[in-house]
């Protein structure tokens, strides 16, 4: 292990060192240790004594083992994995409501989602379409590329 100085403290003895171990495969996060005890003592005591003492689900227990065998024993089978959705979900607009927002943003760069909503409504009623409620109109512009400007945002004094 070595010692990093992070920042001297005033009124202490002298620097505040972070003890850093290095990022080997061989270094296990606490929680993936902790992981690896569970499963050992499941083993060792049985699937009763396991939930008893730790607390943990039977459908936990067995996920994590199937995972561990599943990755040939190795421990970095036990690693979090990503918890975020595989697929987005799509806007399913029609083109004309998004670019009738994306022109009233050009000749109006400033108007906001509820100040675009009459105008939007107006739009969408005179051609029998489903309108957006401004919520709606936020998040569309939100999710383009260039928010619906037309020129680029003016800097302020700090950049």
């Amino acid at each position: 292990m070595t010692c990093r100085c992070i920042a001297r403290d005033e009124g202490s003895d002298g620097l505040a060192c972070h003890r850093a171990m290095a990022h080997d495969s061989w270094s296990w996060s606490a929680r993936k240790r902790n992981r690896y005890r569970v499963l050992r003592f499941r083993e060792k005591y049985g699937l009763n004594g396991t939930m008893e003492a730790f607390g943990v689900k039977r459908r936990w227990l067995y996920q994590r083992r199937a995972r561990l065998r599943k990755g040939g024993r190795n421990l970095e089978a036990l690693n979090e994995r990503s918890r975020t959705p595989r697929s987005r979900q799509k806007w399913l607009w029609l083109r004309e409501v998004i670019q009738k927002i994306r022109r009233l943003r050009s000749l109006r760069p400033n108007f906001s989602k509820e100040k675009l909503y009459p105008f939007v409504k107006f739009f969408c009623e005179q051609r029998n379409l489903s309108c957006l409620k401004p919520r709606t109109n936020g998040r569309l512009i939100a999710d383009a590329p260039d928010r619906m400007r037309s020129r680029p945002i003016k800097l302020g004094p700090k950049g």
